[in-house]
């Protein structure tokens, strides 16, 4: 009941599980791939930018046709596009940051990865680069900015706005590199509502 071809393969997966253990059948399960019974899912590969491959799984399909055409329609895109589609915040926020050794100061750099593991990773990484496209990436960005500024730290005292400034000039930064190399459309880190700062905050 699997279809493969040389990048990908699509299979049927159901939530059956064994009346004895109480374990899913998976493959076992004597209606997989039946019509109408669970649902499809493709497993595809594609490359990104370090000439690695990436492996993307993405499921739910109610029909194996549809996936098929999921599968079909990801591994039609190019480098950048596929890029974007597979790679979570987190892994481009490091990679961006290993761009950015040879190009900014030793306490910059520190201070960036510092952003990043403590305010970034935690609210945007587990979204897609994709995600953060367009207006539903403004939205998201934007949500992860509103939570950030409610952050309480010493003293149950707010996070200072200037810190805040410092976080979206990172971002920034990091999605400006994205667009340049064709993983976004937009910059989804500007004109954002931002609490009141004496001043925002160069970026390098």
């Amino acid at each position: 009941m699997t279809a493969a071809t040389s990048n990908g393969t699509v299979f049927p997966r159901c939530a059956c599980r064994s009346a004895e253990t109480g374990r899913q059948l998976g493959a076992r399960c004597p209606q997989r791939g039946q019509p109408g019974h669970g649902r499809w899912y493709y497993d595809a590969h594609v490359p990104g930018p370090d000439g690695r491959q990436k492996r993307l799984r993405r499921g739910k399909f109610l029909t194996r046709a549809a996936a098929e055409q999921g599968l079909a329609q990801i591994l039609e895109l190019d480098g950048p596009d596929a890029m974007a589609e597979t790679w979570t915040m987190k892994r481009w926020l490091e990679y961006w940051l290993s761009l950015s050794e040879d190009r900014l100061r030793p306490s910059t750099l520190r201070a960036y990865r510092s952003v990043t593991r403590t305010h970034l990773i935690p609210w945007l990484g587990r979204f897609r680069v994709a995600d953060l496209d367009g207006r539903r990436g403004v939205k998201t960005v934007q949500r992860a900015v509103d939570a950030i500024s409610r952050q309480e730290v010493a003293d149950g005292k707010l996070i200072a706005p200037g810190t805040v400034h410092r976080v979206v000039a990172v971002l920034r930064s990091a999605l400006s590199e994205a667009r340049r190399q064709g993983l976004v459309s937009m910059n989804a880190a500007w004109r954002l509502r931002l609490p009141r700062s004496a001043r925002p905050p160069a970026v390098a």
